[in-house]
């Protein structure tokens, strides 16, 4: 059901006066007791720019179905709620260039078997929804329209066959002359004019632009909206659009030209072309928005040669081709299903076939495609991998309430498949060696060695590596690894192989012995990011829930951050506290892959840090700590969140600084009153002055004000526990601010 304007309009609203808060704007004595609740108002202002989102998605799937059918009237009402959101959009406090609407394509196992049809996201920076997402949202914010609202837009999408819509966004000083309000028109301009050129309706409204058209004969949006906003000749444009397309094709291996996966955008790399004509505000199916979400996302040139290639062969605004490219640069492999992954293969085989067909283009892709797809599998889950039948080339499948999904699949892609079933089957006999003594066969070491780039000989050297660091009883011997770590560092990806095999699947007496012989592993490593991705992707794979390992990933993490660590061969059990102190020690590099890994997924990291904190304040709380993990190990994981997110900065670190500073910079609050009960009061104490330091490192002057304002509640904090040591611990924090 249709939601009324009226309550589009309040729904917007109370949007902006979110985002107003979120910024500082008119947020006047605003405070939040807890951690929990901090967070739950980061949540809130999120939810309600993911209503916008979806309003402004409904009211632009309605303005071009309106178009389409002939009906400009009603469409030009709809442009003008749209460029009220857009505006709104463009003064938001984190303002991203552009807002993105997409089609994936993927099964979505929780939105039935026809989900891949019409499954499409929308993202705005950080923030991206999904159907699934849009659920969770709706829940939340108890509107129950809201995501059959967006499932209908994105059929109407499918049905008009809009693969991507991209749409810049402008602060109110930027957009001096109407580019959005051009473009907008050029837009809807369009759809009508393709509507008339059909015979779908006559041009009663007079808003025809001439509709430009690829070497195909297929009307291509791009360059007829760029001939409107900037009135030039229709020919003009084309002669243009030749040129630059013939500039491409020749173009040398190292030409930036390469980057750019359609003529439009290829045209703004000329200098020339860039003075005459200025660049409209939106895009449609742009192939390049399929898989990146802003301006800074430069596809690399074998990238953007195979997203040619399929617009080339399948039609830039066919669904086979935007099928292709999202499934082959997909960044969920980690959380697929069986159904999904066998489509996704079936696509890959298709592209190689097609490859295959066209000789000029198959040595140059071929092996980009198949390399890429490798890095794909590695992520998939061996419970998947191992739920999927192979046999003669064919993949099988099923899902509940679906019956079996079986494709045939490219001889390549179907090697690559028995590949890593293979690999999954060592694996799980790793995960067994912890038990008892394995016996691993020539087929273990064969899969080993494909998997490590080596010899077959050096897979059962590593296997033998790393069954003589367990006893008979499968008890690890630290002084083993010690002295086989210069034969492990030789092997590739030998951090990632013995993390996911023995993190959690070791005695638990002798897990803080393996962290520490993993330390001095990691001095040797060549390949800190990789790992980085590793321990924070176990970190919030599952957030809702907290585990054992959580702690030693996040402390080994902080280990990689930096260029020098003293207590690398030292036996500890946390990080010091003087790591704060390290500014030029800390490697930029890895810090900055760190926070862009945090940031693009802080929605995962706020839950995980919710559902830690949840878990601590049952732990301290007598009526439920014998249901929970022992409150120590929790305050010195989250103990280890705070100097992790104080060492890499960025949009999620801060926050999460700032929620815990209002928990724990007021001794009034629920935990300090639960902690002074308790033998737990000077770890909490400790913490909060981990808080301190990491806002002083990178938290904003209104945090550092109000850091500054804990030290008039100095007697409080002593009060808690009238002890020296508490009393110490009080005089010791305080001298940070």
């Amino acid at each position: 059901m249709a939601i009324s304007a009226e309550k589009d309009l309040s729904l917007d609203i109370e949007a902006e006066r979110l985002v107003n808060e979120a910024s500082g704007r008119s947020a006047k004595g605003f405070s939040v007791p807890g951690l929990s609740e901090r967070l739950h108002e980061e949540q809130k202002m999120a939810d309600a720019r993911s209503v916008l989102l979806v309003r402004f998605m409904v009211d632009c799937a309605d303005a071009i179905s309106a178009a389409s059918k002939g009906n400009m009237e009603k469409a030009g009402q709809l442009k003008a709620r749209m460029k009220e959101a857009l505006d709104t959009m463009g003064r938001m406090p984190e303002r991203p260039g552009g807002l993105v609407i997409r089609f994936r394509g993927r099964h979505l196992p929780s939105e039935g078997k026809a989900s891949a049809r019409n499954d499409y996201e929308v993202l705005l920076g950080s923030a991206r929804l999904d159907a699934v997402a849009v659920a969770g949202v709706a829940k939340r914010t108890a509107s129950e329209s809201l995501k059959a609202d967006f499932l209908r837009a994105a059929s109407v999408f499918t049905s008009l066959g809009i693969n991507t819509l991209h749409f810049t966004l402008f602060d109110e000083d930027d957009d001096l002359d109407g580019m959005a309000e051009r473009s907008l028109s050029a837009l809807l301009g369009y759809c009508y004019s393709v509507a008339v050129d059909e015979g779908v309706c006559a041009d009663e409204a007079g808003a025809c632009i001439t509709v430009l058209r690829d070497p195909l004969g297929e009307p291509v949006a791009d360059l007829s909206i760029l001939a409107a906003v900037n009135g030039v000749k229709p020919t003009a444009i084309n002669e243009m659009a030749e040129k630059v397309r013939a500039l491409m094709d020749r173009a040398a291996p190292d030409s930036p030209l390469l980057q750019y996966v359609s003529v439009s955008a290829a045209a703004f790399a000329f200098d020339k072309l860039k003075a005459q004509l200025k660049k409209p505000s939106v895009s449609v199916n742009n192939m390049r928005w399929l898989f990146a979400a802003d301006d800074s996302d430069a596809l690399p040139p074998p990238s953007a040669a195979v997203v040619r290639f399929s617009s080339v062969i399948f039609g830039s605004d066919s669904r086979k081709a935007a099928r292709l490219a999202t499934s082959l640069y997909a960044d969920d492999y980690g959380r697929i299903d069986s159904v999904e992954l066998v489509e996704r293969l079936k696509l890959a085989s298709d592209l190689l076939a097609a490859l295959d067909r066209h000789a000029a283009s198959r040595d140059v892709l071929t092996g980009h495609v198949l390399s890429t797809l490798r890095a794909d599998m590695e992520l998939v889950p061996d419970n998947i991998l191992e739920s999927i039948s192979f046999s003669n080339r064919q993949a099988e499948a099923s899902a509940p309430g679906t019956g079996p999904v079986r494709r045939l699949l490219d001889e390549r892609v179907f090697d690559l498949c028995l590949f890593f079933q293979s690999r999954a089957t060592v694996r799980k006999k790793m995960k067994a060696m912890v038990k008892e003594p394995v016996r691993f066969d020539n087929a273990d070491c064969e899969a080993l060695s494909r998997d490590f780039d080596s010899s077959p000989e050096a897979a059962r050297e590593l296997l033998e590596l790393v069954g003589s660091c367990f006893d008979k009883g499968g008890h690890f011997q630290r002084s083993v690894f010690d002295m086989n770590i210069p034969a492990f560092a030789r092997h590739h990806k030998v951090f990632e192989f013995l993390w996911h095999f023995l993190k959690e699947h070791m005695h638990r007496a002798e897990r803080i012995a393996f962290l520490n012989a993993l330390k001095v592993l990691i001095d040797q490593m060549k390949e800190p990011k990789r790992a980085l991705r590793v321990l924070l992707g176990d970190f919030a794979h599952d957030p809702q829930s907290v585990n054992f390992y959580d702690r030693n990933g996040l402390m080994l993490a902080n280990l990689l951050l930096r260029t020098f660590t003293k207590e690398l061969h030292q036996n500890i059990e946390t990080t010091p506290e003087e790591v704060l102190q390290v500014v030029k020690g800390l490697d930029p590099d890895r810090t900055g892959f760190a926070r862009s890994i945090i940031d693009a997924e802080k929605e995962r990291f706020f839950l995980k840090v919710k559902t830690i904190h949840r878990e601590r304040q049952e732990a301290l709380d007598p009526k439920t700590a014998s249901f929970s993990m022992p409150p120590a190990y929790l305050l010195s994981l989250e103990r280890e969140i705070y100097i992790f997110f104080s060492l890499i900065g960025g949009v999620a670190a801060v926050a999460t600084l700032r929620s815990a500073l209002r928990e724990y910079g007021d001794p009034h609050s629920e935990l300090y009153r639960l902690a002074k009960g308790g033998k737990h009061l000077l770890d909490v104490l400790g913490i909060l002055q981990i808080i301190l330091r990491g806002v002083k490192r990178i938290g904003e002057r209104s945090d550092q004000v109000y850091a500054s304002q804990i030290k008039a509640q100095t007697l409080e904090f002593m009060d808690l526990k009238k002890t020296p040591e508490t009393a110490d611990a009080v005089k010791k924090m305080m001298k940070w601010l």
